[in-house]
């Protein structure tokens, strides 16, 4: 997960201010750097939170249980027999 959150900070300040960049090109327009910096911020955290909700998920798989030999679920109990169904009455 460490590297994945290094990766997206890294690839989201190239971005951020790549794009911040093109903008001032055609626009004219400055992005301030306190905005610049709450977009790095907030992607990374983003995709922290992601990240560590795929790690989540694919260890649902690997769960065991914490004693070491589970209860056995309990049968259905089996049901009365006194009618024949309507398949055996058929003769099916």
């Amino acid at each position: 997960m460490k590297n994945a959150v290094w990766i997206a900070l890294i690839v989201s300040i190239v971005l951020v201010n790549l794009v911040a960049w093109l903008v001032f090109q055609f626009t004219g327009f400055y992005i301030v750097m306190f905005f610049r910096i709450t977009l790095i911020f907030g992607i990374t955290i983003i995709t922290a939170i992601f990240v560590g909700s795929a790690l989540l998920v694919a260890s649902l798989d690997k769960e065991v249980p914490l004693s070491p030999k589970p209860r056995p679920k309990p049968s259905p109990s089996p049901r009365p027999n006194s009618e024949a169904t309507g398949d055996q009455q058929a003769g099916k």
